[in-house]
């Protein structure tokens, strides 16, 4: 079978492309195809990097925080970051820097001397005089709040 002329100009033609390469339209828009692919591999990159970051701070608050709930179950908490207690004289406060991390905690200590009676924790320990009478304790409760940057824990020790 034979081409027409016409077939054959256009064959002859491709022929003529292929062996010339690429036009400059053609090379700038794989170039720009290219360019958006890394381009948004590299905002993936950054995303995750600033979640690691995140990441990184959430469990140095969370270690700080665990490490001042035990610190406060043991009474061991530092006694140069003691702010007092609070104007409502419920809650003893303690607030300080770890780790570059800004903490506080509070202990809110209750004792319970008998069916729905309650004692404040300012009392607990407190030697009752003659006149004064203050029912037997029988159950002493410490709520312990910690707030470690962003973490916040609070537990209750009986």
């Amino acid at each position: 079978m034979r081409c027409s002329s016409a077939n054959q100009a256009a064959l002859s033609s491709s022929r003529r492309r292929a062996a010339r390469g690429f036009t400059l339209l053609e090379v700038l828009v794989a170039l720009l195809i290219a360019a958006a692919g890394f381009g948004a591999v590299l905002a993936g990159l950054a995303g995750a990097q600033r979640a690691s970051v995140r990441a990184d701070e959430a469990r140095r608050e969370l270690e700080v925080a665990r490490g001042l709930v035990e610190e406060a179950f043991l009474g061991v908490l530092p006694a140069d970051s003691y702010v007092g207690r609070e104007p409502e004289g419920m809650a003893d406060a303690w607030k300080g820097e770890r780790s570059g991390v800004e903490w506080t905690v509070r202990v809110i200590a209750t004792a319970t001397g008998g069916m729905n009676t309650t004692a404040q924790g300012e009392r607990l320990g407190a030697r009752a005089s003659a006149d004064q009478q203050q029912p037997d304790v029988l159950l002493e409760m410490r709520v312990i709040e910690v707030r470690a940057g962003r973490v916040e824990l609070s537990t209750v020790q009986w």
